[in-house]
């Protein structure tokens, strides 16, 4: 499906799943007017609702590292003075945005999930909401660990929630035959990292309307791109080596063990980037978590942020080499890519970042690191397009399948940990959600 330039969207009832709905938050130093700040009861009410909003569109854009409380007061139209009437901190802030942001996503499953539906529908009236006109922007969850930890707790505590209500309505779906046999689990899990990946890269600035965005993502999500539906992902062969590895360094070349050295502190360091946000990361804990002194970091790096900005550097100098063999097709560049960098996020090449931590970044580090990521991007919208070209995709709407596509590779780094699933067998699950969809028929 293709989608032209601009105009307007669409909504739908209860649900239980974990503890959503019945947690209080006696611990909310906001607590009564934040509960339900999309629906303000009186003007402080109404006032506070308004700073979350503006708060999160300014915090999603530059990040909540890089924002300061002079300039969240000069954009809602009040002085620092007044701001604190509201909140005390822009930690503070952070935190009802984030805690709004999962109250929505909730509201959302919560009206997407009337059991009179099959799962197919749900997953459907839950889509056409996050775009609708009127609905409060949610936030780009990426500096949770920058909250003091009762806060970051209870946020990723609903999300989980919301997370394990999205797996219920795949499991109502594939029981009902309305969409295909899949891990709900996994595939629960895939839904959320596309809808997540929507509040980093949406804007009304695009040259598409919202019901236009919502329909391209839907025909992606429930048919797939390829034309050889349903292609077999599970028979697409296993590569030896999935990806090329590190040389191994000889011990008395002082040269190859001081850039082992760099690599040990590049990987524990976008480890804690991507688990807490970059303000929670600590030079001292990272010191001590690779035996070495505080003055051996500063012998690398002159700050956190450029620790931060060489990991993303590193990052994007592995994927330029995803795979190393050609593929036959499209479908099995697909297939392997993902398995490549998803299992190479949990090898001595790993891990890889997500682009959250983006904003935290300082002027011409994070020029360059969101140029890089727009060129892969470009790159990745003229490689489905060449796909459909060559007949290997049917005809879809490169940018927004380019967004499906981030989406399902993105949260990987935040949610993955080893144990109940190998990293090949979640490729192989959102590879088939992005090359099959998730309806059936």
């Amino acid at each position: 499906m293709s989608i032209r330039p601009k105009n307007g969207a669409q909504p739908g009832r209860n649900f239980q799943s974990a503890n959503i709905g019945n947690t209080k938050m006696t611990q909310n130093p906001a607590s009564t007017e934040a509960r339900r700040p999309s629906r303000p009861t009186d003007r402080r009410a109404s006032r506070l609702h308004d700073l979350i909003v503006m708060a999160t569109r300014l915090f999603n854009r530059q990040g909540v590292l890089a924002t300061r409380m002079e300039e969240l007061a000069h954009t809602a139209g009040m002085t620092p003075g007044n701001l604190y009437h509201y909140v005390k901190s822009k930690e503070e802030l952070a935190y009802l945005c984030y805690l709004n942001s999962c109250e929505v996503r909730r509201a959302q499953l919560e009206e997407a999930n009337d059991t009179s539906l099959s799962g197919r529908a749900r997953i459907d009236k839950f889509f056409r909401q996050l775009l609708r006109e009127g609905q409060s922007r949610t936030a780009v969850l990426g500096e949770i660990g920058t909250l003091k930890p009762e806060w970051a707790n209870r946020i990723r505590r609903l999300q989980r929630d919301n997370v394990l209500a999205m797996q219920d309505i795949v499991a109502a779906g594939v029981a009902d035959r309305s969409l295909r046999e899949s891990d709900p689990f996994l595939t629960g899990i895939g839904l959320i990292g596309i809808v997540e990946w929507i509040s980093f890269w949406f804007t009304n600035r695009l040259r598409y309307t919202r019901d236009e965005v919502t329909e391209a993502m839907l025909d992606v999500v429930m048919r797939g791109v390829t034309v050889d539906r349903p292609y077999e992902v599970d028979a697409v062969r296993v590569l030896e080596q999935p990806f090329p590895r590190l040389a191994i360094a000889e011990p008395f070349d002082k040269n190859a063990m001081t850039e082992l050295k760099l690599q040990s502190f590049l990987r524990a360091a976008m480890d804690a980037f991507n688990r807490d946000g970059v303000k929670a990361t600590s030079i001292d804990k990272l010191a001590k978590q690779l035996n070495v002194t505080k003055g051996a970091f500063y012998h690398y790096f002159n700050s956190k942020e450029e620790l931060l900005f060489r990991c993303y550097e590193r990052a994007i100098e592995f994927n330029k080499n995803v795979i190393p063999v050609e593929p036959a097709d499209n479908n099995e560049h697909e297939v392997l890519m993902r398995r490549s960098l998803f299992e190479r996020h949990i090898s001595e090449l790993g891990p890889f970042p997500v682009y959250n931590n983006v904003r935290a970044l300082e002027g011409p580090h994070q020029q360059t690191v969101l140029r890089q990521l727009e060129e892969s991007q470009s790159s990745d919208m003229n490689r489905i397009q060449q796909a459909v070209d060559a007949g290997d995709f049917r005809a879809t709407d490169s940018f927004v399948a380019e967004k499906v596509r981030a989406g399902l590779i993105n949260w990987f780094p935040i949610w993955f940990a080893s144990g109940r699933f190998t990293p090949t067998e979640v490729a192989d699950n959102h590879s088939d959600i992005f090359l099959n969809g998730i309806a059936n028929g």
